[in-house]
């Protein structure tokens, strides 16, 4: 099946056929917009040829936008800054592909594709506190769950939290032998996770 990239990068090769067919012009490429106001996916094809077609960025970007091909595919191009261009889908497209999911859905259920699935992810360490780690691996271990589901599995995800006993043994010796009160009453989770990393330096000595 031939992607939405594809189906992009085609038409407006095409266009830019029409348009400088006597000019050996760099590749079409199709990038995914970083934010959404920015449309959907995103082109610097004006830029790139600008030497080669021989002309302003932005004129060159206008003109492709000018004589786009009719389409089942792209609604509009803006253009921005110096010759970007801001490629928005048709909204029949998009529903077209929510559709299609949809029936995938139904057929992989209908094939009845049924299992036990166990996820087990994040597993942070509940004597310091979470970092960006836990929150990457988090979004990738839901993110499968979300796929088995599709499929059909019966799935069971667990964040586990690790050995309860060790890690407040570790805190509870520190806070007895390294504890600075001011601290603590200052900020009391900043000053236990000292004393956390204080038990480890004490034990490997």
């Amino acid at each position: 099946m031939i992607t939405i990239e594809k189906q992009i990068e085609k038409i407006l090769l095409e266009t830019v056929n029409n348009l400088y067919a006597d000019k050996e012009l760099k590749p079409v490429e199709i990038t995914v917009a970083t934010n959404e106001k920015f449309g959907d996916f995103q082109s610097n094809f004006a830029m790139m040829n600008s030497k080669i077609i021989g002309g302003n960025p932005r004129a060159i970007a206008e003109n492709i936008v000018n004589n786009l091909v009719i389409n089942e595919v792209i609604d509009k191009i803006e253009i921005a800054g110096p010759g970007f261009l801001n490629i928005f889908l048709k909204d029949s497209l998009l529903g077209d592909i929510v559709k299609k999911i949809s029936k995938e859905k139904y057929e992989f259920n209908e094939l009845n594709m049924k299992g036990d699935v166990i996820i087990d992810y994040s597993s942070p360490n509940i004597a310091k506190r979470m970092h960006i780690g836990h929150l990457r691996s988090t979004i990738i271990g839901d993110s499968i769950k979300r796929m088995y589901k599709f499929l059909g599995y019966n799935v069971v995800a667990d964040n586990h939290i690790g050995d309860w006993g060790t890690q407040f043994g570790k805190l509870i010796i520190g806070y007895r032998n390294w504890l600075n009160q001011d601290a603590y009453k200052e900020n009391a989770i900043e000053e236990l996770e000292r004393v956390y990393v204080e038990f480890t330096k004490q034990s490997e000595e």
